[in-house]
C-alpha cells in the first residue's frame, strides 16, 4: 500500500473556489493550493468532464508532479461570454483533481472541486420607461423635464447618452472614433509632460456653471450625458429644449449602459424626444371662417366685385374694410352689431388686445369711421 496524503487548501471556510458574482466578458482568478503531505512523491492531472464548462474555466497548472513535502498553488481563471450560474457540491463537481503515484502513474484518488460562480450583465431600467413629451411651448421659451437610469443589478456601470444613428456603417465609424478618441485623452493624461503644459485655468468652471458634461443634441440639452451607477442607486438626467421658431421637434436619444446584454439594443436604448415650438397668433387667412356670419367680396370696387349690388354688412378683401352699409339713426339708435369670429388655429393661447381708432379718408369721396387694430 502507498501512504499518499495530499491536501487542498482554500481561502474558505467552504473549501470551494467562491468566484460569487462576475461581469459577462470580464476574467476573474481564484487559486487553492496543493499539498503532498505524504511519503511519496506524487503526480497530479485536472479532468474537465464537459465541453461547456472547459470553454469557461482555465486551470493551471493543468498537470505536474509534487515531492514530499512539496506544494503547487493552482490558479483558475473564469471568463464567461453569457450569464451563468454554477453552485457545485460534494461530487457533482464537472472539476476533477486526480491523484496519481508518482513512480507508476497509478490512480489513487479523485478530488472533486467544487465552484460557486455567477456571470451577470449589467442590469437597468429607465423612467420613464420611452420617451419625453414636451408639448406644444411658445417659442423662445425655456423647459426642463428628466429622466433617470437606474442600476438594478450587482456591479456598478457607465452610461452615456448620445445622438441615436440609424446608419450602421455610420454608427461604427463614430464608435471607432470615440474609441480612439478615448484612448488619446488616456495617454495624454498618463503624460506628465501634457499635465505641466496644461492651463490651469483652462476647463476652470464659472461661478453658477454646471460641471456636469453635457451634449448638445439639436434643441435639446442633455446633462450629463455620461457617468456611473453604483448598485441600487439612479442617474437623474435633466434634459432642456429651447423653443425655436414654429416647428416640431423630434429627436431620438442613444442610451448605452456598460456591460448589458449585446442582445438588448446594440445601437443604444433608443429614448425619443418631441416638442413643438409654436408662435402664438389668431386666424388672419381663413376670412370666411371669420366674417361666417356676413359676406365677402373681393373688393368695393364695381369693375373687381363680381355682385351688381353691393349689401351691407360685407369684408371687403382688396380694401381690407368691412362695410356696415346705410343705416338710418333713427331706426338704430342703439347702432349695430355684428359678429366677428376670433379663431385661435394653434396649440398655445394668446392675448388678443382691440384698439379702436378714428380712420382717416380713405379717398376723396369715401371716409371710413374708424379702424380696428
Amino acid at each position: 500500500a502507498f501512504d499518499i496524503s495530499v491536501e487542498t487548501v482554500f481561502d474558505n471556510e467552504d473549501n470551494i473556489l467562491k468566484f460569487d458574482y462576475v461581469r459577462v466578458g470580464e476574467e476573474k482568478e481564484q487559486t487553492f493550493t496543493l499539498k503532498n503531505v505524504g511519503l511519496y512523491n506524487i503526480k497530479f492531472n485536472f479532468g474537465v468532464k464537459k465541453r461547456s464548462i472547459r470553454e469557461i474555466f482555465n486551470i493551471s497548472p493543468m498537470e505536474g508532479e509534487l515531492a514530499q513535502g512539496e506544494e503547487q498553488i493552482i490558479s483558475v481563471k473564469f471568463l464567461s461570454q453569457k450569464e451563468i450560474v454554477i453552485s457545485t457540491k460534494k461530487t457533482l463537481s464537472d472539476i476533477k483533481l486526480n491523484i496519481l503515484e508518482g513512480a507508476s502513474a497509478e490512480s489513487f484518488s479523485s478530488i472533486p472541486i467544487n465552484v460557486n460562480v455567477e456571470a451577470v450583465f449589467s442590469k437597468y431600467s429607465i423612467n420613464p420607461l420611452k420617451n419625453i413629451n414636451f408639448g406644444p411651448m411658445q417659442f423662445d421659451e425655456e423647459r426642463s423635464r428628466n429622466f433617470e437610469i437606474h442600476n438594478n443589478g450587482i456591479f456598478d456601470f457607465d452610461f452615456s447618452v448620445a445622438e441615436f444613428i440609424a446608419d450602421p456603417v455610420l454608427r461604427e465609424q463614430l464608435k471607432k472614433q470615440l474609441e480612439e478618441d478615448k484612448k488619446a485623452q488616456e495617454e495624454a493624461d498618463k503624460d506628465p509632460k501634457a499635465k505641466k503644459k496644461a492651463d490651469p485655468k483652462k476647463g476652470k468652471p464659472k461661478p453658477g456653471e454646471s460641471t456636469e458634461p453635457t451634449v448638445e443634441i439639436g434643441p435639446y440639452g442633455i446633462s450629463p450625458c455620461k457617468g456611473n451607477i453604483a448598485p441600487g442607486n439612479a442617474a437623474v438626467v435633466k434634459v432642456t429644449f429651447r423653443a425655436l421658431g414654429q416647428k416640431l421637434y423630434q429627436n431620438t436619444l442613444a442610451i448605452d449602459v456598460a456591460n448589458r446584454d449585446p442582445a438588448d439594443q446594440a445601437a443604444g436604448i433608443q429614448f425619443d424626444l418631441s416638442a413643438e415650438s409654436c408662435i402664438p397668433g389668431i386666424e388672419t387667412e381663413d376670412l370666411d371662417s371669420i366674417f361666417e356670419e356676413q359676406t365677402v367680396i373681393e373688393s368695393l370696387d364695381p369693375s373687381v366685385n363680381t355682385q351688381r349690388v353691393i349689401v351691407s354688412n360685407l369684408f371687403a378683401k382688396e380694401e381690407n374694410v368691412f362695410v356696415f352699409g346705410t343705416l338710418v339713426a333713427s331706426k338704430s339708435p342703439e347702432g349695430e352689431t355684428q359678429k366677428f369670429k376670433v379663431l385661435n388655429p394653434f396649440k398655445i393661447p394668446c392675448t388678443v388686445n382691440f384698439n379702436v381708432k378714428p380712420r382717416g379718408m380713405a379717398s376723396k369721396t369715401e371716409a371710413f369711421a374708424f379702424e380696428v387694430t
